[in-house]
């Protein structure tokens, strides 16, 4: 079974999409949060730890949210299309349109086309 640190994005990464104003624990199951271990320092204090919890671990700490892949892409926009050409290359379209406007069919105002290798 793969280990849920590695199903879940990176605890910088998540530092960072929280930074950028991702919503966090309403679209994610799990959370990085600071974790007492059993280990305690040369005063006795109790070292913490970053761990994956569940988003309702009982805590009085602030959670990171920690968005599994499936997670980002149910976030992503409906103009997004992807789909994978072989097994190393992978192409995406993206529909822009004027800031503050969806990007309906109705009112696109630039198409994003990219491979990703």
């Amino acid at each position: 079974m793969i280990p849920l640190e590695k199903q879940c994005v990176s605890l910088e990464l998540a530092k960072r999409l929280k930074e950028l104003g991702v919503k966090q624990l309403d679209n994610s199951l799990w959370a990085w949060a600071q974790v007492a271990k059993k280990e305690k320092d040369a005063l006795g204090r109790p070292l913490w730890s970053y761990e994956v919890v569940a988003n309702n671990f009982q805590a009085d700490i602030e959670f990171i949210a920690a968005f599994t892949v499936a997670e980002l892409g149910e976030m992503l926009p409906k103009g997004i299309r992807t789909w994978k050409i072989d097994d190393d290359l992978w192409a995406s379209i993206t529909a822009s349109a004027t800031f503050g406007h969806s990007a309906s069919p109705d009112n696109v105002t630039c198409w994003h086309i990219m491979a990703l290798q």
